[in-house]
């Protein structure tokens, strides 16, 4: 049978990086009102007959596909119209570093992902390579007219952005070492989780709050101002009254 899951667990850092891209990329797809398949650790089978013909991407996009993704236990090609997915990302373990292996990018080549990335946040830390080879933070690999997947040249090593779609991978340290989502020049704007948005959307909401409790304390003040001001003025037109009755009743007297 073709595999559904096997024996290779995650890191705790590896699920992490990986669960919160795909709530970002879904988030952001939402936004832009197109319909993604964004999923992650499932296998996807591109040749029927051959069960080694397969991969399980970190995380994977099928560009304009409504299946719902919890309706993917795996996914093969041969039954969804030949769709395949468009984008893929690894998020290196220490351990396995078969995502550095060419058999890996040979697969994704195979299946036909249009982009693959690397991401390997313990790259500092970790083992180096089999033959001396250095590991990246991050890897871009894009797919050219041959149908090879080759590696692109990065702006900033913390950073590459996607051919397809537009957005940036970002790798971030603060609060948590995490690959985000940006966007704008340079991917220097990260686009928000959900929480994220929620949390600005309510601070916005308090804000505004705040200004209309400023302006109507502001016409509060400016009414009390003129209530005393038209107090003042009564006042006075009282006391000029009361002063030409004085003067008048002075006068008969003195006529």
């Amino acid at each position: 049978s073709y595999l559904v899951n096997d024996h290779m667990g995650e890191s705790g850092l590896q699920w992490q990086v990986s669960h919160l891209l795909v709530d970002l990329l879904r988030y952001y797809f939402e936004a832009l009102g197109r319909t993604m398949l964004v999923g992650a650790n499932q296998f996807i089978h591109y040749h029927e007959g051959d069960k080694k013909a397969c991969v399980a991407p970190d995380v994977y996009l099928f560009e304009d596909e409504p299946t719902p993704q919890d309706e993917v236990k795996s996914w093969k090609v041969w039954e969804h119209a030949d769709r395949r997915p468009s984008l893929a990302v690894e998020v290196v373990s220490d351990q396995y570093l078969k995502d550095y292996s060419d058999d890996t990018i040979v697969k994704y080549q195979d299946m036909g992902v249009r982009e693959l990335f690397r991401y390997d946040p313990d790259r500092a830390t970790g083992p180096r390579l089999f033959s001396g080879r250095k590991r990246k933070l991050l890897t871009h690999l894009v797919r050219n007219e041959a149908g090879l997947l080759l590696e692109e040249a990065l702006p900033e090593a913390d950073r590459a952005q996607s051919v397809c779609y537009g957005f940036w991978l970002v790798h971030v340290k603060k609060p948590q070492t995490r690959l985000r989502l940006g966007h704008g020049p340079g991917g220097r704007a990260l686009w928000p989780t959900r929480a994220e948005a929620a949390l600005a959307r309510a601070e916005a909401e308090a804000a505004r709050a705040d200004d209309e409790m400023t302006r109507a304390d502001e016409q509060m003040t400016r009414a009390d101002e003129q209530m005393t001001r038209a107090d003042e003025a009564e006042q006075r037109e009282q006391a000029l009254l009361a002063e030409n009755e004085r003067l008048g009743a002075l006068l008969q007297k003195q006529s």
